[in-house]
């Protein structure tokens, strides 16, 4: 075959498919997917603007660690001044950013482990075998045509972990050499202007989205029963309280109304189930969102100090397990010594601090793999009464949750032996919350036998229920 020349019509066609990417189909600009603001490409497998790129790619080449001082439910929005780096980088996570895509030996930050090529004239910047769709394109075409030209000629891709170079004068000639173009557009399985599909996850970050709702309704709850004033609700400064067995009554009163709407809304597919089913389900799953919650806040408030006996309970406040008895001082249903409730109690405490919450210390669990927990107690095949058609959801959910859980892995840049490793270790996790929940329901059921205090109407009516 003779000399392949590009025509016009394909320097054309190449530039209006980078337009449709740019602008869409409809000619419309794209936004950036984190920040909203307008977006100047595909970066790292989604369209966001340069400054939320680079943000991306600094902190994962730096490896750095963020801290959120507000729950991690700030608004990532253009307009904000300083937005949180943590909840920016949730995002950019959430919406499909590749941390294997940043290409650590190319990206001019921080120190390079290797020897820097860039001085040689002829030196063209490789692509990592297998990171890239475009892997491989410039093996076989090394020519003096793909010298790396001067500044005044460089046309450069929008990301920097995807760049390349052509020469303006050699692109636009009838003899430009277009072996590596017409390659990159036929050979690989996906163009460089055409991104790979991204597998989206389906039930878990609509969970996480009304877990955090809950935690603000809750949250209000709490402000509530402590009777606390306007000017108090709006104090920035928040100090946590000791519990109180009376105040923790009445917010668990409250807490199973807030979670029916928020289970029924936000954990898909609950709300299409039979009504008759809901209230299966739902009864056998209150009490492990309601104690397994307690471990989990624990750990996000006191988990890193090993030595820290605090324990979060369900008015918001926190028990010392080495002062127990404190929490049922002064409470009008205690009808017996503090001590006598705290020494029946204790043991299933110490197994929530010591066993439990250690455990979440040494996985160091997300918000999504405690949600994908959660799940899995709600979705219980084995209570009894529930129709067919119901049990067949319980396991395509089951299902979706584990892709859920695959695909956050994989979004965290964990490679197949290390998520393997880590599910198995967040699995190991659901039989020890189980204990904890049937030890707990066991210790009612001897407070209340032995008169110690008496179990309000929403307590039983959950404590009747057939638990799996």
């Amino acid at each position: 075959m003779g000399e392949v020349g590009m025509s016009k019509l394909d320097v054309i066609a190449m530039m209006n498919e980078q337009q449709t990417i740019l602008h869409g189909s409809e000619g419309e600009p794209r936004t950036c997917q984190i920040c909203y603001d307008l977006s100047d490409g595909l970066h790292f497998g989604t369209y966001s603007c340069r400054a939320c790129a680079a943000f991306f790619r600094r902190t994962v080449t730096l490896k750095l660690d963020y801290i959120c001082r507000a729950d991690a439910k700030c608004s990532i929005h253009k307009s904000a001044r300083n937005m949180c780096r943590h909840c920016r980088y949730q995002k950019c996570l959430t919406e499909g950013m590749q941390i294997t895509a940043v290409q650590q030996s190319r990206d001019g930050i921080g120190k390079r482990k290797e020897k820097d090529h860039q001085a040689s004239p002829g030196y063209v910047p490789s692509t990592r075998q297998g990171s890239s769709p475009l892997g491989g394109i410039w093996t076989n075409h090394e020519s003096s045509a793909f010298k790396k030209p001067n500044n005044g000629d460089i046309l450069e891709r929008p990301s920097s972990s995807d760049a390349f170079f052509y020469n303006r004068n050699e692109l636009f000639s009838a003899t430009a050499p277009v072996a590596p173009i017409a390659n990159m557009m036929i050979s690989p399985p996906y163009s460089s202007f055409t991104p790979p599909p991204q597998q989206q996850m389906k039930i878990l970050p609509k969970m996480h989205e009304g877990y955090l709702h809950f935690l603000s309704i809750r949250k209000a709850t709490n402000s509530l029963v402590d009777n606390q004033s306007i000017q108090e609700m709006f104090e920035a400064k928040e100090t946590l309280r000791m519990s109180n067995f009376e105040s923790s009554k009445k917010v668990c009163q409250m807490e199973a109304h807030l979670v029916t709407s928020v289970v029924n809304n936000y954990f898909h597919p609950f709300a299409q189930i039979d009504f008759e089913d809901k209230v299966l389900l739902f009864k056998n799953f209150f009490c492990y969102l309601s104690h397994v919650d307690r471990a989990y806040q624990s750990y996000r408030m006191f988990g890193t100090d090993e030595n820290d006996d605090r324990i979060i309970m369900p008015d918001g406040g926190y028990i010392k397990l080495s002062e127990l008895q404190k929490y049922y001082e002064n409470a009008e249903s205690v009808k017996a010594d503090p001590k006598e409730a705290a020494t029946i109690f204790r043991p299933a405490m110490a197994y929530i601090l010591n066993t439990i919450i250690g455990h979440m210390r040494r996985i160091q669990i997300t918000d999504y793999e405690y949600l994908a927990i959660i799940a899995l107690f709600l979705w219980q095949e084995g209570v009894p009464g529930l129709k067919q058609e119901t049990i067949k959801t319980i396991f395509e959910t089951h299902d979706q949750v584990f892709r859920d859980l695959h695909i956050y892995y994989q979004q965290q840049g964990y490679d197949g032996p290390t998520t393997t490793s880590k599910m198995a270790s967040l699995m190991l996790l659901i039989p020890k919350m189980a204990r904890s929940v049937t030890m707990i329901r066991e210790n009612f059921e001897l407070a209340e036998l032995f008169n110690i205090f008496e179990v309000d109407v929403c307590c039983k009516s959950f404590k009747n229920a057939d638990y799996r």
